[in-house]
């Protein structure tokens, strides 16, 4: 290796790694990926370079403890969903990204919000690939991420089970996607005891609803987006609160699945 050049470590080889990898070597960074099955700590034990966590939450939290052993400062977080919980206190640095890529398609719907000590080294790689970014306190990224969690119940997993776009959602029955939305908010904010409020996660919906609207949604992220709303509301606070609108989300997807 070059030693000017400084390593990345990227684990998730998907179209979000894909991006942050081009970003980097744009940067003059060599970039060593990881693959699902291969050893983050072998490839990230050299060194003291950022360590970039790029796959799926679902399959975050044993990469997380991995990296966060080999020091928690080197490490990105670049998860949706509902992660406080697994993030805890540990000072890694977190981005709320708002890149859609699908195929050709690629653009930011928003600002991607960055917090953290490899803020610096994150912006280069984004800006390399035109990515707009914006440095925020801790809690505001926090707060985004969670408030984006909520949105994703409707543009994801919430759009899949009602099989529209989410302009159709939006034309055709508003009120169910906004107590998807709402209840979602309404639940973490209980649960989490954090803010996440039905105005910053409607604002998102706002903000995207023209360059997202042909999306059909997923069941990706399932788990830990209206899943994690549903276990809350019936497994933890039992005080009445049913997650009506996002239990119906995941009743849907888990009954089309089988």
């Amino acid at each position: 290796m070059d030693a000017s050049k400084q390593r990345v470590v990227i684990a998730g080889m998907g179209e979000v790694g894909a991006v942050i990898a081009d970003g980097a070597r744009k940067c003059g960074c060599e970039v060593r990926e990881v693959r699902r099955g291969q050893s983050l700590s072998e490839a990230a034990s050299e060194g003291a370079g950022p360590i970039v966590l790029a796959m799926r939450e679902d399959d975050f939290e044993q990469p997380f403890r991995e990296a966060i052993a080999l020091g928690a400062e080197r490490v990105i977080v670049l998860q949706n969903g509902f992660i406080d919980e697994v993030i805890a206190a540990q000072p890694v640095t977190r981005c709320v990204l708002w890149l859609t890529k699908k195929g050709d398609f690629e653009r930011s719907a928003r600002p991607t919000l960055v917090h953290g000590p490899r803020e610096r080294e994150l912006r280069s790689w984004l800006d390399a690939r035109g990515v707009p970014t914006v440095v925020e306190a801790a809690e505001t990224v926090a707060r985004e991420g969670r408030e984006k969690a909520a949105w994703s119940c409707l543009v994801g997993n919430g759009l899949h089970a009602h099989q529209r776009t989410l302009t159709e959602m939006l034309a055709q029955d508003e009120s169910t996607a906004k107590r998807i939305v709402y209840e979602a908010c309404d639940v973490a904010a209980r649960v989490l005891d954090a803010e996440v409020t039905r105005a910053g996660a409607w604002q998102m919906i706002e903000d995207t609803r023209a360059l997202l609207g042909w999306m059909k949604g997923s069941a990706k992220g399932l788990a830990w987006r209206s899943g994690r709303v549903v276990r809350w509301a019936e497994d933890e606070l039992g005080d009445g609160l049913a997650a009506v609108a996002n239990g119906e989300v995941v009743r849907r997807i888990l009954a089309a699945a089988k």
